[in-house]
């Protein structure tokens, strides 16, 4: 629980909009204590940037990949500061299974989202959270959720 002072109360702001102010505090010293980088990857250039202004708007450290070797190279170099990779299943150098299995090969803890518009990914033997497109902005925020409080 973290303590705001009782003038904070007199600016204006509803009590909803104060839950959500320390939902966001909360998050954002969760993620620096932690792991604190959500990765992206997605061949498309929008659906990088949607998510990735989304997650930060609320909150969320994002690096954001179009490619998912540029992604798979950060994440070698860098996997001490992921928490969590969100990523598309169809791509054109290499699928998010492929992508995602590499990438607890490399790190076990960094948890995996895949983002796909089929129905069963014979691929998934490690069991990743599949998302099922299209994915509303509500629902992204939800699963992000979930998967960084696993940590």
């Amino acid at each position: 629980m973290y303590y705001y002072p009782k003038r904070f109360l007199s600016i204006g702001l509803s009590i909803q909009d104060h839950v959500k102010y320390l939902n966001k505090i909360n998050i954002a010293i969760t993620m620096e204590m932690r792991r604190s980088y959500i990765v992206v990857v997605d061949d498309e250039s929008d659906l990088v940037f949607m998510f990735k202004v989304t997650l930060e708007m609320n909150g969320y450290n994002v690096i954001g990949f179009t490619s998912p070797i540029e992604a798979l190279e950060y994440i070698k170099k860098n996997h001490d500061k992921c928490a969590l990779l969100i990523t598309d299943y169809r791509m054109p150098e290499i699928n998010g299974c492929e992508l995602a299995t590499k990438i607890k090969e490399i790190d076990e803890k960094i948890n995996i989202i895949i983002i796909t518009a089929y129905e069963n990914i014979i691929e998934d033997t490690f069991g990743f959270e599949l998302i099922k497109k299209p994915i509303s902005t509500t629902k992204l925020l939800e699963v992000v959720a979930d998967n960084i409080n696993l940590k």
